[in-house]
């Protein structure tokens, strides 16, 4: 799948559009192929770390200290289609048309 890649701290010229291996769902999961997605300000600020020095900080250590490490995909709202579920997920079916919000 094809995925915007964030490869540092810095300018929008630190973002790559790559193809990335497809993840599996786990068993409470489900996997949507998105069809649209947002860039929030958030996004930008993480990027950026255009940040007081204490949030600077924290968020170098969640993410990685040099660079991104632990979150390497920006992105918090999407919309698409499900394409797989976990074999616990009771809700969604395969083809279900979804919009969300991802957490941190």
């Amino acid at each position: 799948m094809r995925a915007v890649i964030w490869t540092d701290y810095g300018s929008p010229k630190v973002l790559l559009v790559q193809e990335v291996p497809k993840p599996p769902p786990q068993d409470d999961e489900v996997l949507v192929r998105i069809h649209a997605t947002s860039v929030s300000t958030g996004d930008c600020e993480q990027r950026s770390l255009k940040l007081t020095f204490w949030y600077k900080l924290i968020m170098r250590v969640y993410i990685g200290f040099r660079k991104p490490t632990r979150i390497t995909i920006l992105g918090m709202d999407f919309a698409g289609e499900i394409e797989a579920i976990g074999k616990e997920v009771k809700r969604f079916q395969v083809g279900d048309q979804v919009f969300a919000s991802t957490d941190f």
